[in-house]
């Protein structure tokens, strides 16, 4: 496992970021990253997947700055 940082931002009309999303990386699994919207909020998620598998586990979500 090796920790992992990644800095999201997005930009339609307007641009703007997330809290940084930490996590520990492990070889031979997928990380997805989503943007949300919910309860009139905005965040991403970080999903992890195995390479052989379909089913994705968020295992971290940061809210928008």
């Amino acid at each position: 496992m090796k920790r992992a940082i990644v800095h999201a931002t997005y930009s339609a009309w307007d641009a703007y970021g997330y809290a940084p999303l930490q996590f520990n990386a492990s070889a031979g699994r997928r990380y997805i990253l989503r943007r949300r919207f919910s309860d009139g909020r905005h965040y991403v998620t970080l999903s992890e997947r195995e390479a052989t598998s379909e089913h994705e586990n968020v295992i971290v979500r940061s809210d928008r700055h």
